[in-house]
């Protein structure tokens, strides 16, 4: 399967409660990553995102303020799995 862009007037199309999206944050030296299945898009440019409240990959969003979302591919089942879905 190959990865490609998506127009990002069209990205909020990919993302709809209950998918399996994959969130990860870093801060410092610390990075970590998880499975969550709460997404949404809220216009074509934002999201929203619901990590559990004592996650480590919250507790680096709330101290770096950044965090990467990525919609994860048929391949990568099995990594979506270990990270907690």
């Amino acid at each position: 399967m190959a990865i490609i862009n998506v127009d990002l007037q069209k990205s909020y199309r990919i993302l709809n409660p209950g998918a399996t999206t994959l969130v990860s944050a870093k801060h410092g030296g610390d990075a970590n990553a998880m499975a969550i299945t709460w997404a949404q898009a809220l216009d074509y440019d934002k999201l929203t995102i619901i990590p559990h409240n004592g996650s480590y990959t919250r507790t680096l969003i709330e101290k770096s303020g950044y965090f990467a979302v990525q919609i994860p591919v048929a391949t990568q089942a099995e990594l979506v799995s270990e990270l907690g879905a």
